[in-house]
């Protein structure tokens, strides 16, 4: 028996850094949306029954950006499972991961993070546990403060503190085109760089019956690590302005703490486009077009 899961990337529509805890996490607050089957990473699952050696964890990775991927044993996706089995008793049990790693790293799309909370969930089916989302996101925290997002990556979410208070929100249908310029952009490095100045939470949201709509609202909206994310990489910027320029582009802004960018769409044949016409100029980059 095994299962396929589908782990989406992630985009942060805005992102105010509001201040800093004691213990050197950063206060968010951030508008999150997940990408379609299109873009995302696939986890296989399987019990390894005839294994030697009792509780045994194995992991084979493949995919475009697998090659990147650094020491195994620190790996998200390992912690997730290794975490998920002694919270239930399960040490016992031998599982086999395989992931195809689609989604670029160090991009700010969370694909680790991502990873990890389909292990949570994957496993909770698996082994048919019946934990619910808030427990699963408990668990993911431990992880990272990104991870509990992933739990209820079928939602349009408001998310705050450090990531764990988690509301979800009513947006329009809309589409994006996503670009990742191959340049790899370390989170952490981005947030000891320093936010000189903290935000604001953003105004209250209002009901958005159009795509339109939330784009402008959004442009009264930053995200407070492009600056630190721009000196690091100039070329951030002009992602960012190609993309505004594109026909039909309604929004566009870096995602997390990039290098990925992204331009909001009404429809998806919109930003497939658009996708078609930047990829012809810029064949180096990764370019991807999504529902959201």
């Amino acid at each position: 028996m095994s299962i396929k899961l589908n782990a989406p990337a992630k985009l942060n529509l805005f992102l105010h850094v509001t201040g800093k805890r004691s213990d050197g996490y950063h206060l968010l607050d951030s508008i999150i949306c997940f990408t379609d089957y299109n873009i995302s990473d696939i986890i296989e699952l399987s019990e390894i029954k005839s294994s030697k050696n009792k509780g045994e964890i194995s992991f084979e990775i493949s995919g475009e950006f697998a090659n990147i991927i650094g020491d195994l044993k620190n790996n998200l996706v390992i912690k997730a499972a290794e975490n998920f089995l002694r919270k239930y008793n399960l040490t016992s049990k031998s599982v086999a991961i395989k992931l195809e790693k689609n989604i670029p790293i160090g991009a700010g799309l969370g694909g680790g993070s991502s990873d990890a909370a389909a292990i949570l969930k994957g496993l909770n089916q698996f082994f048919d546990i019946g934990a619910n989302k808030k427990d699963l996101a408990q668990l993911g925290l431990a992880l990272g403060a990104d991870v509990p997002m992933f739990i209820y990556d079928d939602s349009f979410l408001r998310i705050s503190g450090i990531g764990e208070i988690i509301e979800p929100v009513r947006l329009p249908k809309m589409a994006a085109l996503i670009i990742y310029p191959q340049i790899f952009i370390s989170s952490a490095g981005i947030y000891k760089s320093g936010i000189k100045t903290y935000s604001g939470n953003a105004t209250k949201l209002v009901k958005f019956s159009k795509a339109q709509e939330l784009a402008t609202y959004l442009e009264s909206c930053t995200n407070d690590l492009y600056e630190n994310a721009r000196k690091q990489s100039g070329i951030i910027k002009e992602v960012i302005e190609l993309i505004a320029i594109q026909e039909y582009c309604l929004y566009s802004a870096m995602s997390g703490s990039g290098s990925a960018c992204f331009g909001l769409f009404a429809n998806i044949n919109d930003a497939k486009n658009a996708a078609e016409k930047i990829s012809a100029k810029h064949p180096e980059w990764w370019v991807k077009s999504t529902n959201l």
